[in-house]
């Protein structure tokens, strides 16, 4: 990574692919490090350039997703109303948006294909950086984006694929500082054009991109490879191996399973990720965790709906 670029706190994806094509001999453009994000190899980011009204909450299982679809007939806050301000009229305008997106049981459906929703526990203004969760709504958003770099400008962003249902999933963000599943919902401005406010652009984290570096260092001798499309084929880049070693951590998570406490509350898979970084494996990319925990942890542990104390 250059110099200049290290003095950078963000990258564009442009300016992000322009510092990957040092790292691959094969070179790297846009739709390659959207592909990474999309794999789950890099971090993607958004840049919000002014305050925008958001919505905080925790993800949730659920059994039917349909039950948290947006309510019908929602009420419109009007002058006399409790919510409205007469001065800027902005509460009012974010009430509305709240009865537009929020289902009777207060949650939003972020990622329909889990079956997860988002737990609304209040509202904040929120700007700056902030990380993409890379599931329902954004990730959807993400995807069109690669696939008009791809085919052509066609392809339109605020249409879901042809065939595909859209369950009124919204964009997720997350704080880079925040711990456990504490994450932020947008709530896209009337008129609904992108899921992002006007203004904003999608960036990499500097600290992303040492990240994606350091897990493709040269110091290991055994190469990996990372897929990426081209041409509209996938093709494989050559990159050395990671830093952590799979057969440890299948050995540390098989230990994990056998020793965890009967009378604790078993962990989730962001326990899981966040406790394997803590324990040696502190670049072990996501989907490792998920493989894992899907060979050897046991079925309570992946139990729907909350996690209670157990008895």
């Amino acid at each position: 990574m250059s110099k200049l670029f290290k003095l950078k706190k963000r990258l564009t994806v442009p300016e992000a692919a322009e510092c990957l094509s040092t790292l691959f001999p094969e070179g790297v453009g846009e739709r390659d490090v959207l592909n990474l994000a999309l794999e789950g190899h890099l971090q993607l980011s958004v840049f919000l350039p002014c305050p925008t009204w958001a919505l905080l909450g925790n993800f949730i299982d659920v059994d039917d997703v349909y039950e948290h679809l947006p309510r019908d007939g929602y009420t419109l806050v009007e002058e006399g109303d409790d919510w409205y301000d007469h001065g800027h009229n902005i509460s009012a305008r974010r009430q509305n948006n709240y009865n537009e997106w929020v289902s009777d049981k207060d949650t939003l459906i972020v990622d329909g294909g889990r079956k997860q929703v988002l737990e609304i526990k209040s509202g904040a203004e929120i700007e700056g950086v902030w990380d993409l969760s890379m599931r329902g709504g954004e990730r959807d958003y993400v995807e069109r984006l690669h696939r008009r770099l791809t085919l052509g400008r066609h392809v339109k962003l605020n249409e879901p694929p042809k065939g595909v249902q859209n369950l009124g999933e919204v964009p997720v963000v997350k704080d880079a500082t925040e711990q456990g599943n504490a994450v932020y919902a947008l709530l896209p401005e009337p008129p609904f054009v992108d899921f992002f406010p006007k203004g904003s652009d999608l960036v990499v984290r500097t600290t992303a991109l040492q990240e994606l570096e350091a897990r493709v260092s040269p110091e290991s001798g055994q190469g990996t490879e990372i897929a990426l499309p081209s041409n509209n084929q996938n093709r494989r880049v050559s990159s050395p191996k990671a830093v952590y070693s799979k057969a440890k951590l299948v050995e540390w998570y098989r230990q994990r399973v056998a020793n965890w406490p009967a009378s604790k509350v078993p962990p989730s898979c962001a326990d899981d990720w966040r406790d394997a970084e803590n324990e040696g494996f502190p670049l072990v990319p996501r989907n490792a965790i998920r493989e894992v925990r899907k060979k050897f942890a046991p079925a309570e542990w992946s139990k729907k709906g909350r996690r209670s104390q157990p008895k």
